[in-house]
């Protein structure tokens, strides 16, 4: 779980660049119904 919740916070810095808080947003809670961590 640990090892697959690294390679998406990676991304997201990129992402956030390009989309700014929407993307964000949008990745937390697809990230939080996937892991349930965030």
């Amino acid at each position: 779980m640990s090892r697959h919740f690294v390679p998406p916070q990676v991304h997201i810095s990129r992402w956030s660049k390009t989309n700014g808080r929407r993307g964000f947003r949008m990745f937390a809670t697809r990230a939080a119904g996937s892991s349930g961590q965030v």
